[in-house]
């Protein structure tokens, strides 16, 4: 059916005729009649579109993976997002700057308290091999 296609229901009706009158059937007798093969052609679109996306995110037939499909499945199917740090400067106000959130591993306050110790630790490191 049309919809598998994304062909809107108002232009898919004027490829139906009604048989009594030779005409386009109207959108109300579309859905009337045609309910299931419209939700139906929607639901296998989608899939098509997505199987589509996921090969391209995770590489399929000898083609590495597309780092922007990786990022569009990962934002949108995963719940990951970018942030920009507060007081930083963004895109249009410096160098561009941010992180990216990954649900569910830390909250900001953790993730801060992790850094912070891990930047002592890379401190006191470099301090001991700067010691003569």
């Amino acid at each position: 059916m049309a919809a598998a296609i994304g062909i809107p229901q108002e232009d898919a009706r004027l490829l139906i005729l009604d048989p009594r009158t030779g005409k386009p059937i109207g959108a109300k007798a579309l859905r009337e009649h045609f309910r299931a093969d419209l939700d139906a052609g929607k639901f296998r679109a989608g899939i098509q579109v997505a199987n589509a996306l996921y090969s391209l995110a995770v590489g399929s037939a000898g083609q590495p993976p597309n780092v922007a499909a990786c990022i569009f499945w990962l934002k949108t199917r995963m719940g990951w997002r970018e942030t920009k740090p507060e007081n930083e400067p963004g895109p249009l106000e410096g160098k561009p700057r941010g992180a990216l959130i990954v649900p569910g591993t830390y909250d900001v306050d953790s993730w801060t308290a992790a850094a912070a110790k891990e930047a002592a630790h890379q401190d006191r490191l470099r301090g001991e091999v700067l010691k003569p």
